[in-house]
């Protein structure tokens, strides 16, 4: 059994030394649950997944902090180390590839037990950790953006002595432009309760105090807060033209099956995107809990071919110089989208050609370094390029 260390806040807030180069920005989705093992104890399991490929970003803490609430008051704090780390595998569709090495996730387990008296009250237990991935497309402002991870054991929930169903297997996956996926979820859990669930957004939680601004790093709007802000929290705010409903683009939007539990879609936009599954827990028609998700997931491009391959098989030739890339071909492209990314797969900019034999996208404002530009065509045609921009 793993040793719980239960925190004097006092002696911890003059401890702690803060490190300034522990600033997250690393954080693409997570979950956490309870399983009840009788006699009022609890075992509290968190799933952390990061961007591997993120730089001068924070690895898992180690170790973490959890507040327990109780009707919002603080009832208890636990520091616990974290249980394992493991880089995954995508969950990627086979025609999906990532031959830049995009996508590299790897997931951390944080455990514990904890003994709550029976109570009318509901507990919440919380992480909070600043921040998300900068390579999160759909969020505004995800580097200065906090997270919550939570969950709720309810009056209802602590009588019966439920425990929670942990999906994990979409929290992070892979996925190719105009090919269908569908997300099966379980309609009920191991426990035989029935779970309903929705499109929803993650909680926003801690921020960037102590690092971009000043402040304290360690209070419940800092980078790495040792006492959480109490809940309720606010939903994380998408960019214009997202919603939770329509997290990222698609073809004719987001389609939710509730006598399936099937989440279906078609994607149409490379990139990385985050939104939740929200979930709601039945016994004999009463709600027992209700929790959240955090989903990540990465568009890649359909079809990748090697420089080379572009060269000597492509009318497409794009050529980086002067601050600028070139995108020219030998007939006209019809309708293109041209984007530049990054080397992890979020993108920075993009152009529309229609009916030309070329087009420009100014790099002036990046820094040096490789990039990726991908052309893609109405019909599905993929033209990918790594260049240099000086």
């Amino acid at each position: 059994m793993k040793k719980l260390l239960h925190l004097n806040l006092f002696i911890i807030a003059n401890l702690f030394l803060f490190i300034p180069n522990s600033f997250s920005r690393h954080i693409i989705s997570g979950m956490m649950n309870y399983e009840c093992l009788g006699n009022n104890d609890y075992q509290i399991t968190m799933i952390l997944y990061r961007d591997c490929n993120c730089t001068d970003c924070a690895y898992y803490d180690d170790p973490a902090y959890f507040n327990i609430y109780r009707n919002n008051n603080l009832h208890d704090q636990v520091q616990i180390q974290v249980e394992s780390i493991e880089q995954i595998a995508s969950s990627s569709i086979e025609t999906c590839t990532d031959e830049f090495g995009a996508y590299c996730v790897d997931r951390g387990i944080y455990s514990f037990m904890v003994n709550l008296p029976t109570t009318n009250s509901t507990y919440s237990i919380v992480y909070q950790r600043c921040c998300w991935a900068g390579s999160v497309a759909n969020m505004l402002n995800p580097e200065e953006v906090g997270i919550s991870i939570m969950t709720e054991i309810t009056p209802k929930a602590q009588e019966v002595c439920n425990s929670q169903y942990l999906y994990e297997d979409a929290l992070a996956f892979v996925a190719c432009p105009a090919t269908e996926v569908s997300l099966n979820i379980p309609s009920f859990d191991t426990e035989g309760d029935s779970l309903a669930v929705e499109m929803c957004l993650p909680f926003q939680g801690a921020g960037p105090n102590g690092y971009s601004i000043p402040g304290d790093p360690n209070n419940c709007e800092g980078i790495l807060p040792l006492v959480s802000c109490p809940p309720p929290y606010d939903e994380v705010v998408l960019q214009e033209g997202f919603s939770a409903a329509n997290p990222f683009p698609t073809e004719d939007g987001i389609h939710l099956d509730p006598s399936t539990n099937t989440i279906s879609f078609i994607p149409t936009t490379i990139g990385r995107y985050i939104f939740s599954l929200c979930f709601t827990e039945f016994r004999n028609g009463e709600i027992l809990s209700q929790y959240r998700s955090i989903v990540h997931s990465q568009i890649q491009p359909k079809t990748m071919v090697s420089t080379d391959e572009i060269q000597a098989n492509s009318e497409v030739q794009i050529v980086a110089a002067q601050e600028r890339v070139y995108i020219s071909s030998t007939t006209p492209f019809g309708n293109a989208t041209a984007r530049l990314l990054d080397m992890h797969g979020r993108v920075l900019t993009q152009t529309t050609i229609q009916n030309a034999p070329q087009r420009m996208i100014s790099t002036a404002q990046f820094s040096s370094g490789v990039y990726i530009v991908l052309v893609q065509t109405e019909t599905g045609e993929t033209t990918v390029k790594k260049v240099y921009v000086e």
